[in-house]
């Protein structure tokens, strides 16, 4: 598998860590709920929750495995008559089959993975909201994911040819067609200048909501049918501007669907590569 061709520059570069202003914030602490999740001090950084989770049970005498994965990039809000008015939260089953068309494993990893790679394809974050974000902050529980991104220990390991980065083991180099997808997205925003930083955020508990809604949503969509070719998911028509509470409700549900299940496109993408 080939990541597309990015300028040189741009190709040896890596997401950066997120650092909160004081250690112990929470997201919702630095992030406020509007249309995105925007940093109050900074109205051009945003937020977009990730998370998966991994599910089995025995039939037959063997282990079943099922995945699912999600992300919320906005608030989720509801009418007085309690209908949706907005979808903020995206989920996914887990597919059998990965962006190059083979078999792979689910893994708590893999699932952590893909909910990112789904947040960076759902919308052109460089183009949305009239080019209004320079930074894109990810927000994951996954250590796995935080540290060899920003590392690049993962990375480097096809970048070099191959060559093994001192003290990274051979289990790291498991799900390479998500890993060169996610670092090929974060590149192209790059190029365009909106930079994409990881916030590895405890979940459990009340420390992190954002983190664990995700979490509860991708439960749900590994109970779901089985998927079996990969998919990419996106926002129908990402420029669809956010409802307003001024606005009459007939209008407000017009709005409505960006990110809802009718409203969302998939996409095989195995042709890409």
């Amino acid at each position: 598998m080939q990541v597309r061709t990015l300028p040189h520059a741009v190709r040896e570069i890596y997401p950066a860590r997120f650092c909160p202003p004081q250690e112990g914030w929470l997201p919702e602490e630095i992030f406020y709920d509007d249309h995105r999740f925007i940093r109050a001090s900074d109205p051009r950084e945003i937020l977009i929750y990730t998370g998966g989770a991994i599910l089995h049970r025995r039939r037959g005498g063997r282990r079943e495995y099922a995945g699912g994965f999600a992300f919320g990039y906005r608030a989720t809000t509801f009418a007085r008559n309690g209908s949706m008015t907005q979808k903020g939260t995206i989920s996914g089953r887990l597919e059998n089959l990965g962006p190059t068309g083979r078999r792979q494993p689910f893994t708590q990893d893999r699932a952590d993975l893909r909910a990112i790679v789904a947040a960076l394809q759902f919308l052109p974050w460089n183009m949305d909201c009239n080019r209004g974000w320079r930074s894109l902050v990810i927000a994951t529980a996954s250590k796995y994911v935080v540290n060899n991104a920003t590392k690049g220990t993962i990375p480097r390991a096809w970048e070099t040819e191959g060559e093994t980065p001192h003290g990274m083991e051979l289990y790291e180099f498991t799900n390479e067609d998500l890993w060169k997808l996610m670092i090929s997205e974060i590149r192209k925003l790059q190029e365009d200048g909106v930079q994409v930083r990881f916030w590895r955020t405890p979940k459990g508990g009340d420390y992190n909501g954002g983190i664990d809604r995700c979490v509860r949503y991708a439960q749900r969509a590994a109970l779901g049918n089985e998927q079996e070719e990969y998919q990419i998911v996106e926002a129908a028509d990402p420029w669809l501007p956010p409802p307003s509470p001024s606005q009459p409700e007939s209008l407000t549900q017009r709005y409505a669907p960006l990110g809802a299940p009718d409203n969302i496109i998939l996409h095989d993408m195995r042709h890409l590569y």
